[in-house]
């Protein structure tokens, strides 16, 4: 009884608390989520230790979970057939061009600095990733809806994906040494991504058709949370991704619920909340003192990263003759580095336990420098391009 009612005490301080950072946010340049991971550094263990590591360690993987569902279900409205033709082109062409040479900058960097050509290829697979939960919050904050917006949202979709691959497809490379084969590991690694996504597609064309008339009229918010739960906890039971199976849920709601408007507004009524605890608890979990443990293979990451996203989202808008404003400033807006990157560094980690020692500590502080300055970054352009 005491347990629950503190823990009921420390989310109504969470909450004051995300009140205070969306007050802040709205007063300063700064995003909100910026200052949502801030305060949750400085409460958690790495500053005054308020929050009970207990706390983090309970809450924590249920709202990562509930709060990646939802942006991948808002998400997902992006990818329609309608809005892939559209954008389609670009959106293909930036992600491509970025993960790719990304990849090929950092590795070749970190080579010619002395890491080993397993531990450079990981690292740059990783790197790849973008964080869609903080891209999103800020777009969603700034209540921007331009082409620029829809672009990066639909890139930032589509992106995961891709980073994804080419993690799987390097992890087999370089564990050819191994006891799994390069086929196994691959063919995890694909069957992973297809799953998830069929988990999506599947459920959501039943839901699509069914929604919305239950109630004989707009889809009400006890069936657009029971959709995205349903689809985000059995994706965790079955070990598959809950953002692809939500997006693949999203992109069918959107696909095939032709009987209504207001689609996604439900969860939009409802999502803040989750994303408040989400955000501040990311911020307590994150240790300070990784940042300062990178050396200078962290700094390189660092560098080479935001120049590998930007020259390649460049490329890419180039080859498919987007917009001069999305050609110069997209690759800036896709840095924040969080969830997704962290969970490939604890893959590789746990299966080459010999170099978690230089793995894990330069993904963790490059983390958390990117969690806090990629969403000012990101901000800023996207205001610039409203």
């Amino acid at each position: 009884m005491n347990i629950e009612l503190n823990n009921l005490f420390i989310i109504g301080i969470v909450f004051f608390l995300g009140l205070i950072a969306d007050i802040m946010g709205r007063k300063t340049i700064i995003p909100r989520v910026t200052f949502l991971i801030l305060i949750g550094l400085s409460i958690g263990p790495s500053g005054i230790d308020l929050l009970p590591n207990s706390f983090i360690e309970d809450w924590f993987g249920t709202i990562t979970t509930i709060s990646l569902g939802m942006i991948g279900f808002l998400l997902g409205q992006e990818f329609t057939i309608k809005s892939i033709k559209n954008i389609g082109k670009q959106v293909f062409y930036i992600a491509i061009s970025k993960v790719i040479l990304t990849f090929i900058l950092l590795s070749v960097s970190l080579i010619l600095f002395g890491v080993s050509i397993p531990v450079s290829l990981i690292l740059a697979s990783i790197a790849s990733a973008t964080a869609p939960a903080a891209i999103y919050e800020i777009i969603h904050e700034l209540r921007i809806k331009s082409k620029f917006s829809k672009t990066l949202l639909s890139i930032v979709a589509f992106d995961d994906i891709l980073a994804l691959l080419l993690f799987s497809f390097i992890l087999a490379f370089v564990s050819i040494n191994t006891d799994n084969s390069v086929f196994t590991i691959m063919l995890n690694g694909l069957t992973h991504i297809l799953y998830s996504l069929i988990l999506g597609f599947s459920l959501g064309y039943p839901i699509a058709k069914i929604t919305g008339r239950i109630t004989n009229g707009e889809p009400i918010m006890i069936e657009a949370l029971g959709a995205v739960f349903l689809v985000s906890g059995l994706a965790v039971m079955l070990e598959l991704s809950p953002i692809l199976a939500t997006m693949a849920l999203g992109s069918a709601l959107a696909t095939f619920a032709s009987h209504y408007k207001t689609t996604f507004n439900a969860i939009k009524y409802i999502e803040w909340p989750f994303m408040v605890v989400f955000f501040l608890l990311a911020g307590a979990s994150l240790k300070i003192d990784t940042l300062f443990n990178i050396g200078m293979i962290g700094i390189i990451y660092i560098l080479v990263r935001i120049i590998g996203f930007y020259l390649g989202a460049r490329i890419g808008a180039k080859l498919s003759n987007a917009d001069k404003n999305i050609e110069k400033d997209i690759g800036f807006t896709l840095i924040p580095q969080a969830g997704v990157a962290i969970g490939m560094a604890l893959m590789a980690s746990h299966k080459f336990g010999s170099n978690s020692d230089i793995i894990l500590p330069i993904i963790l502080g490059t983390t958390v420098f990117f969690e806090i300055i990629g969403p000012v970054i990101a901000r800023y352009f996207l205001i610039k391009n409203k």
